[in-house]
């Protein structure tokens, strides 16, 4: 499975440098990593795929996966719940609310242009000119 093309394919996508950092992580700190890095963002997109590629216990990627994601959730609801204690808050709530809408969908756009770029420049040749 380590020599396979779509691994091959993987490792390529993937910035470089990162994937020796991740498993330097991944090699010292364990399970923990997986855990830690549902906080941190891009690091949370790579960890599972690096607990797959180092082989490590299903049930136990699992389970820690489920707690940090269960965490994580449970954070984000108390610390949205606590804001909108705040007057000033939950005062605007609704145009908070619709310019976070629209900011995602914003984003969404955004990384939808960049891959559609970045995914025609890779099949255009390189023209040089003489």
């Amino acid at each position: 499975m380590h020599n396979t093309q779509f691994m091959r394919k993987a490792e390529q996508t993937l910035p470089d440098g990162s994937l020796p950092k991740a498993k330097k992580l991944l090699n010292r700190f364990g399970f923990l990593s997986l855990f830690v890095s549902r906080f941190i963002p891009f690091v949370r997109v790579l960890t599972p795929m690096l607990m797959g590629v180092a082989q490590l216990s299903v049930i136990r990627t699992l389970i820690v996966s489920f707690t940090s994601s269960i965490t994580w959730v449970f954070s984000l609801l108390l610390l949205g719940k606590w804001v909108m204690r705040h007057p000033f808050v939950s005062q605007y709530q609704e145009f908070i609310t619709k310019w976070f809408l629209m900011g995602s969908f914003i984003l969404m756009i955004a990384a939808f242009i960049a891959l559609f770029i970045r995914l025609t420049a890779k099949k255009r040749p390189l023209q040089t000119s003489n």
